[in-house]
């Protein structure tokens, strides 16, 4: 075999090689298919979750306002009073908040609502506590319907 032979047997392979990829792209391969899950509890949970409250701090006004004061309840009474988080309870507002929202939680119990840039904060404070708020009103309804806390155990909700 001549060198000039082997060169074009080699630009042949390189070309073939070349066109493979493009062959195996253009095939079209099947799409896997999943398989639908089940839902074994035919019950839909019957809380509200931390989504629908974050959704509703952030469209409404009255509702904001009344999440701010159920997180300064939760405080303790000396962080109610210093306006600080002193005890790692998990309740209330975070210490980087805790000033903020205690000023503006009792502006609101004064006054009756928020406005501008005070409701805006607060928005913003509040729509980080959806887990918190989640719990609480979970806890309200259980309060208020006990056939409720059987299906927040059932869920697995605290």
């Amino acid at each position: 075999m001549s060198n000039t032979n082997a060169a074009e047997t080699i630009e042949v392979q390189a070309e073939e090689a070349a066109e493979a990829p493009v062959q195996a792209e253009t095939a079209e391969t099947p799409k896997k298919t999943r398989k639908k899950r089940v839902n074994k509890n035919p019950k839909p949970y019957p809380f509200r979750s931390k989504k629908d409250i974050v959704a509703q701090v952030e469209s409404d006004d009255e509702f904001c306002v009344r999440c701010l004061s159920i997180l300064y309840d939760r405080q303790t009474a000396s962080e109610q009073s210093n306006g600080s988080t002193e005890t790692r309870n998990r309740q209330g507002f975070m210490s980087s908040h805790a000033v903020v929202g205690t000023k503006l939680a009792k502006k609101a119990a004064e006054e009756g609502t928020l406005e501008g840039e005070e409701l805006e904060q607060a928005r913003t404070i509040t729509a980080r506590y959806g887990r918190q708020l989640a719990a609480h009103f979970r806890a309200e309804e259980c309060a208020k319907d006990p056939s409720k806390a059987e299906l927040a155990a059932l869920f697995s909700a605290n």
